[in-house]
């Protein structure tokens, strides 16, 4: 019993292990090329699709979990998220199962392609975690290279999922190479997997080589000021939800921090400022006409477009219907939104309103159903949803450009930002507080992701984050500048927006199509043999 345990614990906490440090911290990305191959192997020799479960679930959990421990560090705000990151750990283990079960079940007869069975399999299920209320687009195998610029280019036609089929093709022709030597196979036959994953290789990187020579950049430069506040989450969370005296006290705090970072841009150096999430927690934002009025004129003083985060509140009558703060309430609610004040000092008529919330963060899906989960267990926020693909104008040299922008955990989901390339953003923005996770890998997993929003839809994004990381990245995942973490500064620099096309921007996710078809062909295989009675 023992030793069977071990056959399937053994390789699963190797590989777990591996593809972990592979992420950052500490970031060994090399390791993600092999990674897999002690989990892999233990599969390829499986015959009883539980094994596979089980041995699926032991890596999974243990990957997962391990890869999102730095959310722990928000224990300091609720003492019950222990026991969410747990059970988001387990949830997210069970795709690690789902793998490893569909894994044994569907390889029978398919000796020499079944290194192609498990790239296509692992990129189904690595896409399954991208859908529904629960999707949490973390700690892909792609996401571990966003450094390696030449390995990621190809993310301009199959977004991530290209990445991640060549590094799980490559571990599994490893993995087949490996057995195949220990069971004595033929050279031919020994040699075959790791081939295809080599040219596989050699041609993904000869993209890149042409694209990382390719010249992405439009004729009109456009000057830029990210502005990184570095307020302390622990102050910004006591300004919303500490004590009357913190609440009334601090808002004003932040707002003059920010206001004089504002203040040491010069008059005609920027085009646009860009400030982070949250910049201000001013309750009732909309409605502070002094404040407002402030950016305004800050705007116009420095000639430039202002864009900053802040809460938008909404009311409600009793029908449902939306009334200003005057009429008659009976509800209200707010949006997670993004704000913009033109150069003339107005504020933009339109804001962006955060529609991809963060689960068990800023909403608590299906679990709201229990009576005081939400607000008991999991103290999660409950935003409103965003509907629309808000795109902002800025003028440049006497050039007019559009930009779409995301708010923090949005940056994750590469179709959510092609939409607005779609839609005519000649930019795209995000911004972010990641001050939360404190000086953890969580800041820096999350800062890699908008390399490939970059590459996705060949446009430059400009990041802005509370606490850091901010950046400039160049249309080819190039980073031209970016911040420190837990440091007050301001990032300046240039772009030169150009509306580029790509095949990702056009087809988005259907690509993925391709890696369901052979674990599909198999299920419907299996499927027709058991109506006749014959085994898989």
């Amino acid at each position: 019993m023992k030793r069977n345990f071990r056959m399937l614990a053994g390789p699963a906490l190797i590989s777990a292990l591996l593809l972990r440090l592979s992420f950052p911290k500490p970031s060994l990305y090399p390791l993600t090329f092999f990674a897999l191959v002690p989990f892999f192997s233990a599969l390829m020799r499986f015959e009883r699709p539980r094994d596979g479960l089980l041995c699926g679930a032991i890596f999974g959990i243990a990957f997962h979990y391990s890869n999102i421990f730095w959310l722990n560090t928000i224990s300091i705000y609720n003492p019950f998220i222990y026991i969410g990151i747990a059970l988001v750990g387990l949830y997210l283990g069970l795709y690690g199962a789902l793998f490893g079960w569909g894994a044994v079940l569907l390889k029978k007869g398919l000796r020499r392609i079944t290194f192609l069975l498990f790239a296509s399999l692992w990129v189904s299920v690595e896409y399954l975690r991208n859908v529904g209320q629960l999707s949490f687009p973390w700690s892909y195998l792609s996401a571990t290279q966003a450094h390696n610029l030449p390995l990621i280019q190809i993310c301009d036609i199959t977004g991530v999922w290209g990445v991640s089929f060549l590094l799980a093709i490559i571990n599994a022709a490893l993995a087949d190479l490996f057995l195949s030597l220990k069971t004595h196979r033929s050279l031919k036959e020994s040699l075959t997997s790791p081939a295809v994953a080599l040219a596989l290789l050699i041609l993904t990187l000869l993209y890149g080589a042409m694209c990382l020579k390719h010249d992405f950049k439009g004729r009109y430069e456009m000057r830029v000021a990210l502005l990184q506040p570095d307020i302390p989450q622990k102050m910004k969370f006591a300004g919303y939800a500490g004590t009357n005296e913190e609440t009334k006290s601090i808002p004003p705090v932040i707002d003059a921090i920010n206001f004089g970072m504002l203040k040491n841009i010069q008059t005609g150096s920027a085009d646009l400022v860009i400030l982070p999430e949250s910049a201000t927690i001013t309750p009732y934002f909309g409605l502070q006409k002094e404040l407002l009025s402030k950016l305004g004129i800050e705007a116009q003083r420095i000639s430039a477009g202002i864009f900053l985060g802040a809460n938008r509140e909404v009311f409600f009558d009793e029908a449902g219907r939306e009334v200003s703060p005057t009429d008659k309430i009976a509800s209200a609610g707010a949006y997670n939104s993004a704000w913009y004040f033109l150069p003339n000092g107005k504020l933009f008529p339109r804001t962006y309103d955060k529609m991809h919330l963060v689960p068990f963060g800023e909403h608590l899906p299906y679990f709201d159903l229990i009576p005081g989960f939400q607000r008991i267990i999991v103290q999660a926020g409950s935003f409103m949803k965003g509907k629309n693909y808000t795109l902002f104008p800025v003028e440049a040299h006497g050039q007019k450009f559009l930009f779409g922008s995301v708010i923090c955990f949005e940056s994750s989901f590469g179709w959510l930002l092609r939409r607005f390339a779609g839609r005519g953003a000649d930019f795209l923005v995000i911004i972010t507080n990641d001050g939360w996770y404190e000086d953890s890998a969580g800041p820096y997993q999350h800062y890699d992701l908008s390399i490939f929003r970059a590459i996705e839809t060949r446009r430059y994004v400009l990041r802005s984050a509370n606490r850091g990381i901010s950046a400039i990245i160049e249309p080819t995942g190039h980073v031209t500048n970016h911040t420190s973490l837990n440091r007050r500064e301001t990032l300046t620099g240039s772009i030169y927006p150009r509306p580029s096309a790509t095949v990702y921007k056009s087809i988005g996710d259907l690509s993925v199509l391709l890696y369901f078809a052979l674990p599909l062909y198999k299920i419907l295989n299996l499927i027709k043999r058991k109506k006749r009675g014959k085994p898989g």
